[in-house]
């Protein structure tokens, strides 16, 4: 029986051979160590899953700085482009060569496809900006030939006239040619879009050149002329290249509303004012005049002779700063307390109103910011969002190819497997920051049934959400962690007991076989076996040491079974 229960204990402590090349189930204790060395190893692996998830913090505050450092780049550099104002998206979207392609671009026709990508390259862009800027030059000399026609022009001067219009010409050609290939391309969306403005555009200036080569410079045409400043509106698509240009304008567009009624506020003050000064300021003034010599006061006679005329004075000197001493002045020497009606108009209209409305233009243009900032944000969100979605997909096709079985499922040992041999597989678990370790306490985080397999698409949902959420990913490890280490404690208490039982049932066999021995050489009865009675983990551990076992066993011998007395 002892040898029996001796063996018991070997093949517990004893790590058994054709398991030393693989990992032991969990809760499996084959190797000696006792249980304090036991709980110290697991303290050990604890503290080093608590110092993994440190690092897992540091390095994905590292990514998220870098990947924003990024994302400001990019954005910088697409703010430059201004083609894509051009083709009715926003500033900060992408282009048509490196980013999102329009729908329906895999089924165009190979010349479609070329004429898009001339139309929305830089370069393509960077000639149309040139041409914009240089039309203006064009319209100068070309608005200061046709003052000049009328007193004649020189030789120099009409060759000048010529080289212009034939520079003007190619210009308008040109920019029909873009906006055919543009309905070439776009169709419909040109009219759908901020292609649109151009269009129309170019289409008036078309039909001014048509005119020009029908009619003739006629004299009495030479005002559609100025339909030609219709060019410069064109120059939005070159506010695209320069961000702070780009700001300006916004911030411009903008303040219109604030201008607006601020000078609705203004004129409203003004008229209040000029009643006032009707009543209060004319008397007086009309007896400084009086004083004058007749034909030599010239307009301060009625300059508040009436509301209109007390309007058109108030805006000379308030808004427009001029001449304030010549009908203030005098006034105020004559009649000190005019002095107040002076004051509290300059309060009420300098100070108060002008102001208020330069407050208003600099709040809207705050305003506008924030409103473009966020747009910006949204706009880069959805970009990610496109992204990941890509990416995802991406990462879908290639679980399906690692999944071996076709079941919409992968084993650990298939994910382990594509990670080492599938090198775009690895690239992609490297841009969700996942390594091999963190591959493996994923899946056992996500497999919460202990089925051993995990639907893919499950699979990245769940990785998503943790990215999205880094705090929340770390304390997830750190949970599992707590509860694997839980779990291993519990199932090394529970071997311990185990082996702790054996130990004893050993002891109380070899005390009984003693026993057994020492009552045959005495000739008495054999003693009844004990029962195996469940002790206290303390006293168990106490029990189970060596010194205990050979302290228990000589106890035993000298005390309860010494040898008997020798008959007499």
């Amino acid at each position: 029986m002892g040898g029996d229960s001796a063996q018991a204990i070997g093949r517990a402590s004893r790590p058994s051979t054709d398991k030393l090349g693989t990992r032991p189930p969990l809760g499996c204790w084959e190797f000696p160590l006792s249980r304090a060395e036991k709980v110290h190893l697991l303290l050990d692996l604890y503290s080093m899953e608590v110092q993994a998830c440190h690092l897992e913090v540091a390095k994905l505050k590292a990514s998220d700085s870098s990947s924003s450092g990024c994302s400001r780049r990019k954005a910088g550099s697409k703010r430059r482009k201004f083609g894509a104002g051009a083709l009715g998206r926003d500033d900060d979207s992408e282009d048509g060569e490196g980013g999102n392609l329009p729908h329906g671009y895999a089924k165009w026709a190979s010349p479609r496809q070329k004429i898009y990508s001339i139309l929305t390259s830089e370069k393509t862009d960077w000639f149309l900006a040139t041409m914009i800027l240089s039309s203006l030059v064009i319209l100068i000399v070309d608005a200061d030939l046709t003052a000049k026609t009328e007193q004649g022009l020189t030789n120099e001067e009409k060759f000048a006239a010529d080289i212009t219009t034939i520079i003007s010409t190619a210009y308008t050609c040109i920019y029909a040619v873009e906006m055919v290939g543009r309905l070439y391309v776009f169709r419909r969306d040109v009219f759908r879009s901020a292609m649109l403005f151009d269009f129309l555009i170019v289409t008036a200036d078309v039909a001014l050149l048509i005119g020009d080569l029908t009619l003739g410079n006629s004299p009495q045409l030479s005002f559609l002329r100025m339909f030609r400043l219709a060019r410069l509106f064109r120059f939005v698509r070159v506010v695209g290249m320069f961000p702070e240009l780009q700001f300006l304008v916004k911030g411009f567009i903008s303040s219109f509303s604030a201008v607006f009624w601020g000078s609705i506020l203004m004129w409203v003050v003004i008229l209040m004012w000029a009643i006032i000064a009707v009543y209060w300021i004319h008397p007086v003034n009309q007896s400084i005049m009086n004083e004058k010599a007749e034909g030599s006061c010239g307009r301060e006679c009625r300059a508040w002779a009436s509301v209109w005329y007390s309007v058109i004075t108030l805006c000379q000197t308030v808004v427009f700063g001029d001449s304030w001493g010549a009908t203030a002045i005098e006034i105020i020497e004559r009649e000190p307390w005019t002095l107040l009606f002076f004051a509290g108009m300059y309060g009420t209209i300098t100070l108060g109103v002008l102001n208020l409305i330069v407050a208003a233009i600099v709040d809207s243009g705050a305003q506008a910011r924030e409103e473009a900032l966020e747009a910006k944000r949204r706009r880069q969100r959805i970009e990610e969002l496109r992204q990941k979605e890509r990416q995802k997909n991406r990462l879908l096709e290639i679980c399906q190819i690692l999944d071996d079985d076709e079941s919409g499922s992968l084993s650990f040992e298939e994910l382990l497997t594509g990670y080492e041999k599938n090198a775009e597989f690895r690239a992609a678990m490297k841009d969700y920051n996942i390594d091999r370790r963190e591959l493996d306490v994923l899946f056992r985080v996500f497999d919460e049934d202990g089925a051993g397999v995990l639907d893919y698409q499950e699979f990245f949902n769940l990785i998503d959400s943790a990215r999205e959420q880094a705090s929340q990913q770390v304390l997830t490890f750190v949970r599992f962690a707590v509860m694997d280490l839980r779990k291993s404690i519990e199932a090394g208490q529970d071997q311990l007991k185990s082996e702790l039982d054996l130990i004893k049932d050993f002891v109380l066999s070899a005390e009984h076989s003693l026993n057994e021995r020492i009552c045959r050489f005495s000739g008495e009865p054999p003693p009844t076996r004990k029962a195996l009675q469940p002790l206290p983990a303390a006293k168990m551990i106490e029990q189970s040491s060596p010194q205990a076992v050979r302290h228990n066993g000589a106890e035993h011998r000298g005390v309860r079974h010494g040898p008997p007395a020798r008959p007499q």
